[in-house]
């Protein structure tokens, strides 16, 4: 999950020599910082490169940001990462594996281009997922079309909840921002493994 910049963007001749920033997964880039903090600030301050091919979205802010070379200050309490534009991020309130299997979801979209997350879930305390009692979820963002689908949940675990609590949110400045969930998603779905879609509408905040 952890890779050097160059193994996701081969034709941006810059992130050759980039050593101290790299991707987690397909959607965050992860620029560590690697110096004190701003002089009588709890915060601080570094250059990052952000590749070409992409905008990106500051995972604190929702500030979108072009590519290339900027200079970006960090509070102290937040990580320094950044989100591909084009990227389904799929967040949950727990603590350990076994208490989210069944929880709530909250799947950020950050527009820009199509998307896609395969969700794989099982019980969360057993190896049953070896002998296939584990389930996928498939979610697909269509730019064009602002359209979110939810596909068919394949597959079954012992105790699997028969309705699940959706939230979704589409990522904006000082919306869906942060580790937290968001307070009022921009829609709510009572997901039963059934197919769905659900299309970005002007009013925020409706429920399916």
């Amino acid at each position: 999950m952890q890779r050097a910049l160059i193994m996701d963007f081969p034709d941006d001749k810059t992130v050759v020599s980039i050593a101290d920033e790299y991707m987690w997964g397909d959607a965050f880039l992860v620029t560590p910082i690697l110096n004190p903090m701003d002089e009588g600030q709890h915060a601080s301050t570094r250059s990052v490169y952000l590749p070409q091919g992409s905008e990106w979205v500051n995972f604190h802010t929702g500030a979108v940001h072009s590519a290339g070379y900027d200079r970006l200050k960090f509070q102290l309490d937040e990580a320094p990462v950044f989100v591909r534009s084009g990227s389904i991020v799929i967040m949950a309130s727990c603590q350990h594996a076994d208490g989210c299997a069944n929880g709530a979801l909250e799947v950020r979209i950050y527009p820009g281009a199509d998307a896609t997350f395969k969700l794989f879930e099982d019980d969360g305390k057993s190896a049953s997922y070896k002998n296939g009692q584990a389930t996928t979820i498939e979610f697909a963002w269509k730019e064009e079309q602002g359209v979110l689908v939810l596909g068919r949940q394949n597959g079954h675990f012992p105790g699997m909840a028969k309705v699940r609590h959706v939230s979704i949110v589409w990522v904006r400045p000082g919306h869906g921002v942060g580790a937290n969930l968001t307070h009022l998603p921009d829609a709510v779905v009572q997901y039963d493994g059934q197919p769905v879609s659900i299309k970005r509408a002007g009013n925020p905040n409706f429920f399916v």
